[in-house]
């Protein structure tokens, strides 16, 4: 899914998470990276402001069984 948002806006990253809590991903713009870890909820979000045309990626989604690097 694509969202385009104009200099000065914001919108809201969402990721679904499924399997079993407690979970512990990364979410980068490609610059900076940042982990989230111990999180109980199946649904997190983010809101972001970029200042120029970024992509965000989420990577290393783990819950207390495995690790998913895709």
């Amino acid at each position: 899914m694509s969202n385009r948002i104009c200099q000065g806006e914001s919108v809201t990253l969402t990721l679904t998470l499924t399997g079993t809590a407690p979970f512990s991903f990364e979410y980068t713009d490609g610059v900076t990276t940042e982990t989230i870890t111990n999180y109980n909820a199946t649904t997190w979000t983010r809101v972001v402001s970029p200042n120029a045309t970024t992509s965000y990626a989420i990577k290393n989604v783990k819950d207390n069984n495995c690790l998913s690097t895709e």
